[in-house]
């Protein structure tokens, strides 16, 4: 099945999707930009599987900031060891960075593409749009369903008329809102199922 990938990202509303996925996107650099290693993990660690496992993980590339995180503990690494991280990175970013992998991460919340080279990075935005705007749209029902909840409790418990009042007006506006996810989780599952069908 050949999917508009151009028209199916473009069906995805720009502004909603930029507020529910920054902090995805943010997240790995900056779990990147840091890492800290013990001096005895410095010695003993094998770099090739360090490189493979933050590649595996959908991190940028940590060498240098491991290599300065060791150089701190007073512990030199070669360059073969860091060569070798690198290979090792190299490779498994391209298995991290395949579409099937991408939709079934970003459909839990936990897929990035901030660490993908192109031209893979191009080939699995798209689903990773999809998938993360349906796993964000879930959430969202998940949390306005509590607030919903919340201001039923207080609704029970307050005698104060003005206040009941407001948390009545509190309560339509969380409903109404409730409603404008679920439309956005039907629209969600026909990109969805869309790229599912992909795959097969």
């Amino acid at each position: 099945m050949k999917i508009n990938f151009y028209n199916l990202s473009h069906n995805i509303n720009r502004g909603t999707y930029m507020k529910k996925t920054i902090l995805l996107l943010i997240s790995p650099l900056l779990l990147s930009a840091c890492q800290t290693m013990t001096a005895s993990e410095c010695q003993t660690a094998n770099w090739a599987a360090l490189g493979s496992q933050d590649a595996l993980k959908g991190y940028t590339s940590r060498a240098e900031s491991r290599q300065d995180s060791c150089s701190k503990q007073g512990v030199n690494i070669s360059a073969t060891k860091i060569q070798q991280y690198q290979q090792a990175y190299a490779q498994s970013i391209q298995q991290y960075c395949q579409p099937e992998n991408i939709f079934n991460l970003s459909l839990t919340g936990s897929g990035s593409i901030s660490a993908c080279p192109e031209p893979n990075y191009t080939k699995v935005k798209p689903y990773h749009q999809v998938a993360s705007n349906y796993y964000q749209t879930q959430q969202s029902i998940k949390y306005t369903k509590q607030d919903i909840d919340r201001l039923d409790d207080q609704l029970i418990k307050e005698d104060d008329k003005a206040k009941k009042e407001k948390l009545m007006q509190d309560r339509i506006s969380k409903s109404r809102e409730l409603e404008r996810y679920y439309d956005e989780l039907k629209q969600a599952q026909v990109q969805l199922e869309a790229l599912k069908n992909s795959f097969r």
